[in-house]
């Protein structure tokens, strides 16, 4: 379902990561554990640190969310 929102876990890889956002064309993902939002990571946070070799493929996604973020009500 194309309405779905993607979210990753706590044992998410960077590369996991990386694989969702290419295949579901997104730049940004919530990190969610017990259904709450702990974090968000988004493609810059992951592509830069991994052309640098700062951070593997296998490493867990967090090395490179960060859980300063926003969360705005819709109504």
């Amino acid at each position: 379902n194309s309405g779905e929102v993607k979210t990753l876990n706590e044992n998410t890889t960077v590369g996991e990561a990386i694989k969702i956002m290419k295949e579901n064309d997104i730049s940004q993902l919530p990190v969610v554990t017990h259904d709450e939002v702990i974090g968000v990571v988004s493609e810059n946070q992951l592509l830069r640190p991994l052309f640098d070799g700062k951070f593997s493929t296998s490493d867990n996604i967090s090395v490179a969310y960060t859980r300063n973020f926003q969360v705005i009500d819709i109504n």
